[in-house]
């Protein structure tokens, strides 16, 4: 059996003083420009330390080829492109920067917000957290959505990451197995929201978030 680490919203993230990344067999980041570390397109890579897996991965993003134009497996055309990879390159040096960034208006929020009928984020013991997202719960759907259009209102723009659960997506209904009903996971994607959350964040504009939530009639 293998361990595989789906690290796309953790780049630089620590578990144990360990990078997430370096834990399983195979990790896979995504490059998406709205990630902690983004390209200016689509990209992705995956990572291992296994020489077989390795030799594997690399012919299966190029057409399954171990020689030019013979594939020996099912494969596909994902190659990081050059200038992808050149902005990735430029970017990387700056990761723990902005990372440091993205934690300093996480502990805003979490000095700011405590206190209100709001579920936080909570740091585990041994866990080093970069806050791809900042997401809150609210105590049901009707007061989350309020909130949304009140923030909205006052040009602060919020998401929700993901509306719709994979295993209640039309493609995957009664498709995917379960443990259970996954009634928690249910629930969260109707109370969650995501505030406002990258490097480039004031601290002046991170208060005016934590302010308009404060003055919202819960």
């Amino acid at each position: 059996m293998k361990f595989i680490e789906d690290c796309a919203q953790a780049h630089g993230a620590k578990y144990q003083g360990k990078n997430i990344g370096s834990l399983g067999d195979i990790s896979c980041f995504s490059f998406y420009p709205t990630k902690n570390l983004g390209a200016i397109g689509d990209g992705g890579a995956v990572a291992t330390n296994d020489a077989a897996i390795f030799e594997k991965l690399m012919q299966i993003r190029e057409y399954g080829w171990k020689d030019k134009y013979i594939s020996i497996r099912q494969g596909v055309n994902s190659r990081l492109d050059e200038v992808q990879a050149a902005i990735l390159k430029a970017k990387l040096p700056h990761l723990n920067k902005m990372n440091q960034r993205r934690q300093e208006i996480a502990s805003i929020y979490l000095k700011e917000l405590s206190g209100l009928p709001i579920t936080l984020p909570q740091l585990k013991v041994g866990c080093e957290h970069v806050y791809h997202l900042f997401v809150i719960r609210l105590k049901n759907k009707a007061v989350r959505d309020q909130l949304k259009t009140y923030l909205a209102d006052n040009q602060v723009h919020c998401l929700i990451h993901y509306p719709v659960p994979i295993h209640e997506q039309p493609n995957y209904l009664n498709k995917v197995r379960t443990a259970g009903e996954l009634k928690e996971t249910s629930a969260l994607s109707q109370e969650i929201l995501s505030l406002p959350m990258y490097p480039e964040l004031t601290n002046e504009e991170v208060l005016k978030v934590v302010d308009l939530i404060k003055s919202f009639k819960f």
